[in-house]
C-alpha cells in the first residue's frame, strides 16, 4: 500500500483562491468558492507530501456504490497503486488518525477492508480486518502473509454472514490482533512454536483451542479461514 498525506491541493480552476480538500465518506471534496467533487475533479493535481499526483477518473465501486475509487498518478512515477486481486489500480481517499487526507490502494490491506464491507467508520472491525489481511498475528506490524495468498472469513455484525457448519478456522482476528490461531496461514512464514515464542499472550490459544464457539462474545472479531480453490 502507498499512502500519501494529503498537504495542498492545486485545482487550476481555484487559483488564488481559498481551498480546502476533504472527504465525504470515501469521495473526495475540494471545497474553494464552490464545491468540487466526482468528475468535476477528474484532471485535478494534488500536492501529496513530496509528490505531485494527478487524478485520472473516478468511478463508483460496482459492488458498493457507496465507495468512490480513483485513478491516480504519480507524475514523474506512474500508476500510484499496483494491480489488486481484480488486475485494477484504484485508490480510495480515507482520514486518517491525525485527520490528514490519505489516498489507500484496493492492492492493500486497508482498500481491501473498505470494499469487504469494513470501513474506517467501523473501527474496531476495520482494524480486526487489517491484521487479518495482513497476518499481523501479534498486532505489532509484523506480517506472515504473502501477496494473492487468499482467504475466506467471516462475521457476527452481519456484513458477511458465518456458514452455518463451522468451517476449520485458521485465526479469529480482532483489533489487536490475533484472538486465537487454529494454524498459521503460510508455515514456512510462521509456526505455531514460533507464535508461542513471540507472542506470549496466544500460549493456550494455539492450535486445536482456536474455533468459533472459544471466540470472545461481541460482534468485533472476524473469523478466517483458506479460501477454496
Amino acid at each position: 500500500m502507498r499512502a500519501l498525506a494529503v498537504i495542498a491541493a492545486i485545482f487550476a480552476a481555484c487559483a488564488g483562491t481559498h481551498h480546502g480538500l476533504w472527504v465525504d465518506g470515501t469521495e473526495l471534496v475540494l471545497t474553494t468558492d464552490r464545491e468540487f467533487r466526482g468528475s468535476d475533479l477528474i484532471g485535478a493535481t494534488l500536492e501529496l507530501g513530496s509528490a505531485t499526483v494527478h487524478l485520472d477518473d473516478v468511478t463508483r465501486d460496482p459492488d458498493d456504490a457507496a465507495i468512490r475509487l480513483y485513478r491516480v498518478t504519480v507524475v514523474g512515477a506512474g500508476e500510484l497503486c499496483i494491480a489488486d486481486p481484480r488486475g485494477e489500480h484504484w485508490a480510495i481517499p480515507v482520514v486518517d488518525e491525525h485527520g490528514a487526507v490519505q489516498l489507500v490502494c484496493t492492492s492493500g490491506a486497508i482498500g481491501k477492508c473498505i470494499r469487504w464491507g469494513y470501513p474506517p467508520a467501523r473501527k474496531a472491525l476495520h482494524e480486526a480486518c487489517i491484521r487479518m489481511v495482513r497476518a499481523d498475528y501479534g498486532g505489532d506490524g509484523a506480517t506472515a502473509t504473502r501477496d494473492g495468498t487468499m482467504i475466506s472469513f467471516c462475521d457476527r455484525a452481519g456484513v458477511h454472514r458465518c456458514p452455518a457448519t463451522a468451517p476449520a478456522l485458521e485465526a479469529i482476528w480482532a483489533p489487536l490482533g490475533a484472538v486465537c490461531v487454529a494454524r498459521p496461514r503460510i508455515e514456512a512464514l510462521a509456526t505455531l512454536k514460533q507464535l508461542a515464542a513471540r507472542y506470549p499472550r496466544l500460549v493456550g490459544h494455539l492450535g486445536s483451542a482456536c474455533a468459533m464457539a472459544s471466540a470472545p462474545a461481541g460482534g468485533d472479531v472476524l473469523f478466517e479461514w483458506p479460501a477454496q480453490p
